[in-house]
């Protein structure tokens, strides 16, 4: 159940259901901060219990064929400038969504995460006008040169779709894409392999999802609802759940995520692997840290992609584009 219409919770439950988390930390770990971010309504955590259904991640898929990009020692070169600008030239580009889809947005949010661009801060002050943001718009300016032209027109399936119909080196997706092509192609399938976002001066982030399970207020079994919650919160439940879906619906929990199916899937065996954020990968999602009310709207307009064009494909200059965000932004705030 989507948890998008659930009202303000109350202090006395908030408080209560942080002690109920609290005691169940010990055997499913904590939750990563994107989760916490999405699930609080007027900056107070949403009056639903921890458990996740399809919270993902998006990893990198690379096809591992005779056009891979290699590095003059012969290893694998990290998905840079460089190594698109390679895979171009051969006739296999990145197939990196430019539109304002949301894997668009997912993908493209966690390069200025990265570079430490953050267009709002936690308090609410605009910061988009910065240094972070102008390297970060520079890097896009340079990337796009090396990405098919259509890409300013994807939805969600068109990246993997370029992948499976052998077009494209690179996308940045759930495993949804391994899963069909490993129906469809599975030659195609055989050759990907998936890896974490390239690391950026601030760090390295995989972008992320969360859809949430819920009891409305207003339900008239809410003592076998949360029975049922509960039982399917289980290790034992969530790994069969996250097994039947391939890897595609994660557990946000931080010791939940050493599941079979992430090693085993394949062939190539283990190739989903690198699916779950681990080590040093931070889960994100555009909008944070920003209150969450002008976040969602900066993800809902996809400010960043809208921002990212103006300075690449309709002339304007990274000021400029910077400019028309800052007052977008401040629209957000006055509505």
């Amino acid at each position: 159940m989507d948890a998008r219409g659930l009202t303000k919770a109350s202090a006395s439950n908030s408080q209560q259901r942080r002690q109920t988390d609290d005691r169940r930390v010990p055997k499913r770990g904590l939750v990563n901060r994107a989760r916490r971010f999405c699930g609080q309504v007027d900056a107070n955590p949403m009056q639903c219990r921890g458990q996740i259904d399809g919270a993902i991640a998006m990893g990198i898929c690379w096809a591992l064929t005779e056009n891979m990009v290699h590095g003059a020692d012969g290893a694998m070169v990290n998905p840079t400038l460089s190594a698109a600008e390679k895979c171009f030239k051969a006739g296999y580009p990145f197939g990196l969504p430019m539109s304002t889809c949301t894997d668009s947005i997912n993908n493209n949010g966690v390069v200025f995460t990265a570079y430490g661009a953050q267009l709002v801060d936690e308090e609410g002050n605009v910061m988009v006008k910065s240094d972070a943001t102008r390297q970060v718009l520079e890097y896009f300016q340079k990337l796009v040169r090396f990405l098919p032209e259509s890409v300013w027109a994807w939805d969600n399936a068109s990246n993997n779709k370029s992948l499976i119909s052998g077009q494209t080196s690179l996308i940045q997706n759930p495993p949804s894409a391994y899963a069909v092509a490993k129906r469809d192609a599975p030659k195609i399938a055989e050759q990907l392999w998936t890896f974490h976002s390239p690391k950026g001066p601030k760090g390295r982030f995989d972008p992320s999802g969360y859809y949430y399970w819920a009891i409305w207020h207003f339900s008239q079994n809410k003592s076998a609802a949360k029975s049922l919650l509960t039982y399917l919160s289980m290790r034992e439940s969530q790994e069969k759940l996250v097994t039947a879906s391939v890897g595609f619906d994660l557990p946000v929990f931080e010791r939940l995520s050493d599941f079979k199916i992430y090693e085993e899937e394949g062939p190539p065996k283990g190739t989903n692997y690198n699916m779950v954020p681990r080590d040093d990968v931070i889960a994100s999602i555009v909008g944070y840290p920003a209150p969450l009310k002008i976040g969602t709207q900066m993800f809902a307009q996809a400010t960043i992609l809208k921002m990212i064009a103006m300075c690449t494909q309709s002339g304007k200059s990274i000021e400029a584009a910077m400019s028309w965000a800052e007052s977008e932004i401040e629209g957000f705030m006055r509505s």
